[in-house]
This record gives structure tokens, C-alpha cells and sequence, in this order.
């Protein structure tokens, strides 16, 4: 009895390794991959029997033609430093055609800038403990802008840099 059952482990043990390898074979022998050639087609000239060429030029791009890149402007906010005269650098993106034609646009992107940076000017309050009624005053300094103007999103070099200086008087906002 023990022999018939070391005989049948040690059988069942040679039948298990000959199908492990069998199914490897079988897996890659799957794996494989048949490429087909694929049928060229040619035009042929029946008559004569000669084969026309088909033209098979190609364009190569320019070796040196140089990538534009874009690039990027910078804008400034208000700081201590600019409400003390230190300029604010604007950079800006128009055609000197567009700037010829609206001389004015440029001071009007500055007073923009302007009343866009009032949340940041300094303010005070004053109480009137008597009426029991406070108000909140906004001072309106002088700021300082340079202003960098490229012709357009790929210029690297400003074409024209202008200087101005922008305040609030009598409720009106004056770039000078």
C-alpha cells in the first residue's frame, strides 16, 4: 500500500511538471506575433507593362528657423515702497499701428491701474464721539508707473518705455 501511494504521488508529480511546461510552451508559442506583408499598390501601366513611380519627396522643415516662445509680463501691486515713489513697472502688448492711432490709451491703462489699486491705498477715520458717527477717509497718494510696451506676445524687448505719474485731485484722476 505504501508503495501504490508513492508510487501515485511521484507519478502525479512528473504529470504536473510535464503540463507546467507544456503550458509555457503553449503561452508563448501564443505570444507570438505573425506579420503579414500587406500588398504594395502600384499603378501599372497594362499595356506597355512599366511601372510608374510614385513621387515620394519629402519637405524637410527649415534647419534654422528658431521656435518663438512666449512670454511673460509682469505686473506690479501697490507696496509701502511704491506708495513712497518707487515706480510701478505696467507691461503692455500693443501694435505701435494701435498706439499711433490712440495716443491716449496708455495713460488710460494707467488711470485703470490707478483706481483698481485703491483698496490698497491708506485710510484713516475719523470719530465724531459728540454725533457718535465715524467716517473712513481714503488718501490718495502720487504713484509712480513705467510703463514697458512689446509689439507682441513674443517680443522680448520693450519697443517704447514711458514714464508717468498718476494722483486723485478734486475727484478726478490726473496721469501726467
Amino acid at each position: 500500500m505504501k508503495s501504490h501511494l508513492l508510487l501515485f504521488c511521484f507519478s502525479f508529480f512528473v504529470l504536473a511538471c510535464s503540463n507546467s511546461n507544456t503550458e509555457q510552451h503553449a503561452v508563448s508559442a501564443d505570444t507570438t506575433v505573425q506579420i503579414s506583408a500587406l500588398p504594395l499598390s502600384v499603378p501599372v501601366d497594362t499595356v506597355k507593362q512599366v511601372v510608374v513611380k510614385v513621387d515620394t519627396t519629402v519637405v524637410k522643415p527649415k534647419a534654422n528657423s528658431v521656435k518663438k516662445q512666449i512670454q511673460k509680463r509682469a505686473g506690479e501691486m501697490v507696496s509701502d515702497a511704491k506708495l513712497n515713489g518707487e515706480p510701478i513697472l505696467m507691461q503692455e502688448e500693443i501694435l505701435p499701428q494701435t498706439l499711433s492711432e490712440n495716443p491716449d490709451m496708455i495713460k488710460e491703462l494707467v488711470k485703470s491701474h490707478y483706481l483698481n489699486q485703491e483698496r490698497n491705498f491708506p485710510r484713516s477715520i475719523a470719530d465724531n464721539f459728540e454725533k457718535g458717527a465715524s467716517t473712513e477717509r481714503i488718501h490718495y497718494p502720487r504713484l509712480n508707473y513705467i510703463v514697458e510696451v512689446f509689439k507682441d506676445r513674443y517680443a522680448t524687448k520693450p519697443y517704447k518705455t514711458l514714464g508717468y505719474s498718476a494722483r486723485k485731485e478734486n475727484d478726478s484722476i490726473i496721469v501726467e
